[in-house]
């Protein structure tokens, strides 16, 4: 799995071609924005894999003390192949949840 989280400063992250395979989830984008992912190739061996999740939450010990992003993705060019959900939204932190571009 690649997990990036808490993007506060607004970097850009850049995640291009990619192979992901044998993942129960692929990609983790929690509590990110300014994303792209691009010409990117998931596999799912499982029903239950999520090849990209995208989360208003960090899922971690201390996500009540780290300060929400408004959340934003562009994905361009990705595959989604074999078993599993290509994209799931998550809402984990509905209690100050904000939303930038999701493209």
């Amino acid at each position: 799995m690649l997990r990036v989280k808490n993007n506060y400063n607004g970097i850009n992250h850049q995640i291009t071609n990619n192979t992901f395979t044998g993942f129960d989830w692929g990609v983790s984008l929690e509590n990110m924005n300014n994303v792209t992912l691009d010409n990117n190739t998931f596999t799912g061996n499982a029903s239950t894999d999520r090849h990209v999740v995208v989360n208003t939450k960090s899922i971690s010990s201390n996500s009540n003390s780290i300060v929400q992003v408004p959340i934003g993705v562009t994905m361009t060019n990705n595959e989604f192949t074999g078993q599993g959900i290509a994209l799931t939204m998550q809402n984990h932190d509905s209690d100050n949840d904000s939303y930038g571009s999701i493209v």
